[in-house]
């Protein structure tokens, strides 16, 4: 039944090739098929995908160590006429990217229309209304079930997707025992990550800008079988390649906020402890009984 999850789309049809629009997603989806020295292109592209604006076609022979006509057959295997064009892309796919992180930026900016909570809150709000779709709703619900199949569920959010990622988990071992949280000390991931088996979930928080580090952890754990829900908040992640479910939140262009992350994790703590509360609701009572007895709460 878990296999059913290997590689859905939104209306539930296997994924296809990127466009153009998601390089980055797309170069990491045809490598595997390319000649040694191509995938080597790739590899290359990819690890420095911020970089390659600058590179001129020389430049890029170089650094990759592969000749010139090798670099023009990957730029023809993504669907671009010249390296020229396909930089160009990449620039404006990178420029994208930064920009969700650098709205922090954005927001100290002299640019109030009302009292800041008001604007704060109306922006937010504006947020979470667009990222609720029917589309959305139906990968969460395939998300809640793959969940509910999964013998473990391990937990991975890094630099500013830690947050996010730390606070699920902390939710979700309130009343499920069987959850491993990856976000703490880095150096130690793939330790805890070589445990999970095909049986098993992570729930990977990945917004931009994204850490190579997220990205290598979930190419490892889908080539070990291990189904992956991704939540970040563009399409073009590279680590959707790599996913079994993609749940997709909006992003602000005028301030910083992880709130739509924030909100779906929630939703999700919900609906699994709903669909497991045969024991998730015994045993929040029973934790709630130790930590008044232990006088750690009040209520």
């Amino acid at each position: 039944m878990r296999k059913l999850f290997k590689f859905i789309n939104m209306k539930g049809d296997k994924v296809s090739n990127p466009t153009k629009k998601h390089i980055q997603k797309n170069i990491i989806d045809i490598k595997e098929e390319l000649p040694k020295k191509q995938k080597q292109v790739c590899d290359y592209l990819v690890e420095h995908y911020d970089s390659i604006e600058t590179y001129t076609l020389s430049d890029l022979s170089h650094k990759a160590d592969v000749g010139v006509s090798t670099i023009m057959r990957v730029v023809k295997a993504l669907g671009f006429e010249s390296y020229l064009e396909l930089r160009k892309a990449i620039h404006k796919e990178v420029v994208a990217t930064r920009a969700t992180w650098w709205h922090m930026q954005k927001s100290f900016e002299d640019n109030q229309k009302e009292h800041i909570l008001t604007d704060v809150w109306s922006e937010i709000t504006k947020l979470l209304e667009q990222t609720i779709t029917k589309s959305l709703m139906y990968e969460f619900d395939q998300a809640v079930e793959l969940m509910v199949q999964s013998e473990k569920i391990s937990v991975l959010g890094l630099r500013t997707s830690k947050a996010p990622a730390v606070y699920f988990g902390h939710l979700m071992e309130e009343f499920y025992p069987h959850i491993i949280q990856l976000s703490h000390e880095s150096d130690f991931i793939y330790d805890r990550a070589s445990r999970l088996t095909e049986k098993d979930t992570l729930v990977l928080v990945a917004n931009a800008p994204y850490t190579i580090q997220s990205v290598e952890v979930a190419k490892f754990l889908h080539e070990r079988g291990v189904s992956i829900i991704l939540i970040t908040d563009l399409p073009s992640c590279p680590a959707a390649s790599y996913s079994s479910i993609v749940l997709n939140t909006k992003s602000s262009k005028n301030q910083y906020t992880i709130l739509p992350a924030i909100a779906l994790l929630e939703s999700l703590v919900i609906e699994f402890g709903r669909n497991k509360s045969d024991t998730s609701i015994s045993h929040l009572d029973e934790l709630g009984k130790v930590l008044r007895e232990r006088n750690i709460t009040s209520s």
